[in-house]
């Protein structure tokens, strides 16, 4: 969708990212002159980099590069990509793709396995029936979303090492990897900044943020976690994740409603429809952009209680909020998360939701 842009409109979906910074700009020194900012629009999504030191440039301009070759090689909706022919020849045959396609579907069948039936990248044909993102959804008819599902089955989903191809099992099945590539392309992104010596900055995907070390003065880059029921301005609270990646799903990304009922992009392998969550976002912070945009995406259609399970955890960071107005809060963001001053939200940190003193709110 959306292949050909205006500045204006350009513009306008930076506003509307999921994920924004927050930084009083205004009251700083400025910043160093090799400090360098790119901004693109591409797989379906406005990116921002923002870099610092001696190869910050060429260290944008490759990642840049790397982003619309992905797109090239892995969007549903480019007819030429490597996705697009695998869904073509579903049924029929296989089709030779690139080592990052081939890598990225290997690793994307194997967490469709762990997931226990939450994440299936063959939910294409669910995805394309209710059109979320498209000019004009509605909510489909029992049969064709009964239908739909019925294709959904990631174990059809067929991989040849030796000839680097790859196939569907059955006519009408299709990828849609919505849920994970933008994640991938993150870890891909970390990979060429470490290769050119950039520790500094950050990279905004959508709703997927790579924070490298702090800014040259020291000071900590503070990430916005955006209010899911606000305006694309406002904010939950501030976080720090230097060095980490952040991926954050939520049912106010892209949505339409009907007969007052909201339905988001987010489906459910299980009914082929919107999944019934009672979070309306869920943020997952670690250091692999793959299995957070992952994380993101099954915790948010698992629910609540799935979530909460993982709240202490050590070797990553949760921030759940849920359709009552409470944000929780892994244990370990205790002293690098703050909430907003004066939101109408209830803050609670770790699995026994212990609150947030009121004291302590920013």
């Amino acid at each position: 969708m959306g292949k050909h842009r205006s500045k204006a409109a350009l513009a306008l979906l930076f506003l509307l990212l999921g994920v924004f910074f927050y930084s009083l700009w205004a009251e700083r020194p400025q910043e160093p002159d090799q400090a360098i900012t790119q901004i693109d629009f591409v797989m379906d999504t406005v990116v921002e980099q923002r870099l610092y030191g001696d190869n910050a440039q060429q260290a944008a301009e490759r990642v840049s590069q790397m982003l619309a070759r992905l797109e090239g090689e892995m969007s549903l909706y480019v007819e030429e990509s490597e996705i697009a022919q695998i869904n073509a020849q579903a049924g029929i045959g296989m089709v030779p793709v690139s080592q990052e396609t081939f890598d990225l579907l290997t690793r994307a069948k194997e967490l469709c396995g762990q997931s226990q039936g939450l994440f299936d990248i063959t939910i294409g044909p669910v995805s394309t029936l209710w059109n979320v993102t498209g000019a004009s959804p509605q909510v489909p008819d029992d049969q064709a979303i009964q239908q739909a599902q019925s294709l959904v089955n990631w174990q059809d989903l067929l991989l040849d090492s030796q000839t680097r191809s790859v196939g569907l099992r059955r006519t009408g099945q299709s990828i849609d990897l919505g849920g994970i590539a933008k994640g991938y392309a993150v870890d891909l992104a970390w990979e060429i900044y470490e290769d050119c010596g950039i520790n500094e900055g950050y990279l905004s995907v959508g709703g997927n943020v790579l924070v490298l070390g702090t800014k040259p003065e020291g000071e900590d880059f503070d990430i916005g976690v955006r209010d899911p029921r606000g305006s694309a301005s406002e904010y939950l609270g501030v976080v720090t994740v230097p060095n980490q990646i952040m991926a954050t799903t939520g049912d106010y990304e892209r949505y339409f409603i009907q007969d007052g009922v909201r339905y988001h992009h987010v489906m459910d392998p299980r009914t082929g429809a919107p999944c019934q969550s009672d979070l309306i976002s869920v943020t997952v912070i670690g250091t692999y952009g793959t299995l957070c945009d992952f994380l993101s995406t099954v915790l948010f259609v698992a629910g609540k209680e799935s979530a909460m399970e993982l709240l202490d955890r050590e070797d990553l960071s949760l921030i759940l909020v849920d359709q009552e107005g409470h944000v929780y809060c892994s244990s370990n963001l205790k002293d690098r998360f703050i909430p907003r001053e004066g939101s109408a939200y209830t803050y609670f940190y770790g699995s026994d939701a212990t609150p947030l003193a009121e004291e302590s709110a920013a």
